[in-house]
């Protein structure tokens, strides 16, 4: 046993872990991160976002003459004086409406504050007392004699 543990060892065990040892290269995975050098993009486009759908000037067609008058310089102050009603100043005196004369709701809180509460419980008086009159009428009825017809 001159060369050590290969003497001991069977040349197909050897030969099995060899073909192990050489698959396992083509298994392990790379695991370092690829070095791309370029520019940063600028994602300014909406063709870059891929929402080029969203652009405004495809939402509707403005005729010619609308967009020579849109370029054209006008003065706000003309603008907003296009419209503006004139109304004359003059005092309007308020007219109480009947059923209004309580401005606060004061007398209308009160109507709900007295709906809200619950109605008193009727009173029930004991039995005892009825029962007592029906025996004292019993008695009187049994107490009195029986006369003949005849």
């Amino acid at each position: 046993m001159s060369d050590g543990w290969r003497g001991a060892v069977d040349e197909r065990l050897l030969a099995r872990c060899r073909e192990h040892e050489r698959r396992g290269e083509r298994l392990t995975r790379d695991w370092s991160l690829p070095v791309r050098v370029r520019a940063p993009r600028l994602h300014v486009e909406p063709e870059a976002w891929r929402a080029g759908y969203l652009r405004a000037d495809r939402e509707r067609e403005i005729p010619v003459e609308l967009a020579s008058d849109l370029r054209e310089c006008m003065p706000q102050a003309l603008l907003r004086d296009l419209y503006r009603p004139v109304r004359e100043e003059r005092w309007i005196e308020r007219e109480l409406v009947e059923g209004t004369g309580d401005r606060g709701g004061f007398a209308a809180m009160q109507e709900v504050r007295e709906a809200r509460k619950p109605p008193p419980l009727p009173r029930i008086d004991s039995a005892l007392r009825a029962v007592r009159e029906y025996q004292a009428w019993r008695r009187a009825l049994l107490a009195e004699r029986w006369q003949p017809i005849k």
